[in-house]
């Protein structure tokens, strides 16, 4: 029998920049972690040195970039394109791009408006959006 694809936990792939483009096919997949990876939005962390503003941006993987670096830009775009056009092809997924603690497994979480780690194309809210990273 087929396995149904629900949960794909890609989080802290430092390396994962991609994602098959047979994923817009999978219509059960409903939840998928990419932060920490090459994919994952921005992140607030007020310790972080070298960020005055204590907004960062996770661009590579391992390295933080402010938000307001001019080179990241086209990487933003990058990540929108792979982001939203999965988002839209899967209206049931969640993707979480951004956060400290990892998904509790509770599928009301993923719909509860007072925890902004969800993010999908109809929310109303950019996947680079603070409300996804500030605490």
């Amino acid at each position: 029998s087929d396995m149904l694809l629900i949960v794909l936990n890609l989080r802290f792939n430092a390396l994962l920049a991609e994602l098959p483009q047979s994923l817009h096919e999978v219509r059960t997949l409903r939840v998928l972690d990419l932060d920490g990876t090459e994919l994952s939005g921005p992140h607030y962390d007020p310790d972080e040195e070298g960020c005055p503003l204590g907004i960062n941006y996770y661009s590579t993987g391992r390295h933080f970039v402010p938000v307001t670096d001019a080179a990241v830009a086209g990487e933003l775009a990058r990540r929108e394109t792979i982001l939203r056009g999965l988002s839209l092809a899967v209206p049931e997924l969640r993707i979480k791009t951004a956060g400290t603690e990892a998904w509790s497994g509770s599928t009301s979480e993923l719909n509860d408006p007072t925890k902004k780690v969800w993010w999908h194309a109809a929310c109303g809210h950019d996947w680079t959006d603070s409300i996804f990273y500030e605490e």
